[in-house]
């Protein structure tokens, strides 16, 4: 027999986390959930390499959200861009 490390999704529906993560190491197969906390992080364990796995969520469609700090820092460019312009004028 062969234990799956597994989640209910919001629709209750069973999911094996081997099929939700990307780019596990060669011969790792997560096979016991041991703990999830409130931000969605799951500390997994794997019989095959005797590890375990935190596994951190990703936005839907794997785009990150910016954080403050860079976008103070793209204004910023922007803002030095456009006194350069004027000054060159």
């Amino acid at each position: 027999m062969i234990n799956h490390a597994f989640l209910y999704n919001s629709d209750g529906v069973m999911e094996d986390l081997n099929n939700l993560v990307d780019n596990l190491p060669s011969g790792v197969f997560l096979n016991v959930a041991r703990d999830i906390n409130d931000d969605g992080w799951i500390v997994v364990g794997s019989d095959s390499r005797n590890h375990a796995f935190l596994l951190t969520p990703v936005p839907s469609g794997g785009a990150v959200v910016p954080l403050p700090s860079a976008f103070i820092l793209l204004g910023s460019g922007l803002v030095r861009l456009v006194i350069y312009k004027r000054r060159k004028q």
